[in-house]
């Protein structure tokens, strides 16, 4: 275990602590580098000796970093190269001239309970990195980003596998989190039960060949998109976007410019008071290498929008697009807006745009409604629900349902794996869940 080093002899003499002799000699044939902060380069090496779980890692050779200060290197905190796995643990790494953590070349790398901000690049950059975890760490005031991660043509590796998971990724000069893989390999990108909030641009972004699952985080109070979807290059991303709570940020909750669905798509997701569109979808001027084939299940998206412009779901381009099972209400100009007025079944909507001012027995109301709530498209469709959807308490930003909400029982079955092992009757992100006898609304 390596604590507080500062010269090759320290770190020469803990790492012959953790580790047997034979195995320490092995280890001392590659270059190490001091040029950074704490800089490590093992080449080459192989992975035979390395067995790894879709849920863990198993190693048999570690360098371990434990409760370090890393601070004011001229360049990177700690810059790792080659496949031998390092683990840091309980370490600041801040204020270093680039990156706080600069993986490249095959790098495998875990990071956690750590705190890395401050530094003049990103908190976290990973190039043609093998392996990444990121767990309960903290990740803000970083200028150009909290977490980059690019995979090109010079990668060594078929892809890079990285989980960021129980993290805070807050304040960082750019986006949160950046990822591009223009490789005909994917980045395999798992970001689960993150808070991520009040960064500069998107707090999710990924371009190209990423295959992407989102699932139970905290997006908020960024400032462009919460989760952003492109293509550069040829391959477009690869979207599983479900069970998040996306808020409170100065664009889209969610815009997917170019993105086609994985196994699950965007689903079950929390989507409210988000400066632009709940979920924008293309732009009307797509380019030929653009393309959006995204299913859109059992959302709720509410209070979208301001004067520049609010739809619920906004969906512009020109790709196979379902819309279903969700629940669209209290948006600022209109409900679905769809380029061709289609593609869209089961949904409930309400007081979307001018109709909140409208009374529900005014001889207009019915007209307006489906006008309005629709974009002008000639009016509902198949299974859809034009109702209050009778929230808890949406003051406070509690979308569950009422027992006697409309939305239950409303929703038509979607086949598929994951709805059938998760399925719902109900409109909406989450299914009506009786109140127990013990839990009493306060007066």
């Amino acid at each position: 275990m390596i604590k507080s080093p500062h010269t090759f002899n320290s770190i020469h003499k803990a790492t012959r602590r953790l580790i047997p002799e034979p195995v320490f000699l092995l280890l001392c044939i590659p270059l190490l580098f001091i040029s950074s902060g704490c800089s490590i380069g093992f080449f080459p090496s192989t992975r035979e000796d390395i067995t790894v779980d879709e849920e863990h890692f198993t190693i048999k050779k570690q360098i371990v970093i434990e409760d370090n200060a890393i601070y004011q290197n001229n360049r990177s905190g700690l810059r790792v190269r080659g496949s031998t796995p390092v683990y840091v643990r309980g370490c600041a790494i801040y204020q270093n001239g680039r990156a706080g953590v600069n993986l490249e070349q095959s790098a495998e790398l875990t990071v956690e309970d750590s705190n890395i901000f401050s530094n003049k690049n990103s908190g976290v950059a990973a190039n043609n990195a093998s392996k990444l975890i990121l767990k309960d760490t903290l990740i803000h005031q970083n200028q150009n980003g909290g977490i980059r991660i690019r995979q090109n043509e010079q990668s060594q590796q078929k892809s890079t596998y990285v989980t960021l998971q129980e993290n805070k990724i807050f304040l960082n000069g750019e986006g949160g989190i950046h990822a591009i893989a223009d490789t005909p390999d994917p980045i395999l990108l798992i970001v689960s039960e993150n808070a991520i909030y009040r960064n500069r641009k998107s707090g999710l972004r990924i371009e190209d060949n990423i295959h992407l699952t989102a699932k139970n985080n905290e997006l908020y109070s960024n400032g462009a998109a919460g989760i952003a979807s492109y293509v550069t290059a040829e391959l477009p991303p690869k979207l599983d976007i479900y069970k998040n709570k996306i808020y409170f940020n100065l664009g889209s909750g969610i815009f997917i410019r170019s993105g086609i669905t994985g196994r699950i798509g965007l689903s079950n997701n929390l989507i409210y008071n988000n400066y632009r569109a709940g979920i924008a979808l293309g732009l009307l001027n797509q380019a030929e290498k653009e393309q959006v084939d995204v299913e859109v299940f059992h959302n709720t998206i509410v209070g979208n929008g301001s004067n520049v412009e609010g739809a619920g779901i906004r969906n512009d381009s020109k790709g196979d697009v379902m819309i279903k099972n969700n629940i669209i209400a209290y948006n600022f100009t209109t409900g679905i807006m769809s380029d061709g007025c289609g593609g869209f079944s089961y949904n409930l909507l309400f007081a979307n745009g001018e109709t909140s001012n409208v009374k529900p027995d005014s001889e207009d109301f019915y007209y307006l409604t489906e006008k309005v709530q629709y974009s002008g498209c000639s009016g509902r469709q198949w299974g859809d629900v034009l109702a209050q959807p009778l929230f808890f308490n949406p003051d406070r930003y509690n979308f569950s349902l009422r027992e006697d909400s409309p939305a239950i029982n409303a929703a038509d079955t979607i086949h598929s794996p994951y709805f059938d092992a998760f399925p719902s009757t109900d409109l909406g992100a989450a299914p009506f869940s009786p109140p127990t006898e013990s839990i009493q609304e306060q007066p």
